[in-house]
């Protein structure tokens, strides 16, 4: 194993690499790298691009696991939205199951939530704003744009 990449935006420990706790349950070689990703709800697609990234060398397969676990407010719309999960992906050039055909990023910094520093519940903008304003605008021009790049094909 080369490396063991972990998302999350609630990571058990706040000051310990979270990453080789989990190197260390698998009894993984010390010289594994260990990564933490966080502090984004994008953390997990991150950790994922970086591990397609560092893996086309054809060394040994990354560990790539997300998790978290979001609080809510009672009776709001992010209680039916959020939740615990995790998922784990193993990301390498051999015995490959399934094989990206490309990806792009574009980083918006449009507010619809945040949660500071020491919250453990997010505040949520009101609902008209983020559709009007955030979904509605953004991602119909953008990611179009990486469409035409690599349009996507039947077969192989």
């Amino acid at each position: 194993m080369k490396a063991v990449i972990f998302a999350s935006t609630t990571f058990t420990f706040a000051d310990r690499l979270n990453a080789g706790v989990i190197a260390a349950a698998l009894n993984l070689d010390e010289k594994t790298d260990a990564i933490d990703i966080g502090s984004s709800r994008r953390a997990g697609l991150s950790a994922l691009r970086q591990a397609l990234s560092s893996s086309r060398g054809g060394e040994a397969p990354i560990l790539v696991t997300a998790a978290d676990l979001r609080r809510t407010r009672a009776a709001s719309a992010s209680e039916m939205e959020f939740g615990d999960a995790a998922a784990t992906l193993l990301v390498g050039t051999q015995d490959v199951i399934a094989e990206p055909l490309g990806f792009g990023t574009v980083t918006v910094d449009f507010v619809d939530h945040f949660r500071q520093s020491g919250e453990e519940i997010d505040y949520v903008w009101e609902e008209r704003w983020i559709r009007d304003e955030g979904l509605s605008k953004s991602p119909p021009s953008r990611c179009c744009g990486t469409r035409r790049r690599r349009p996507l094909r039947g077969g192989r």
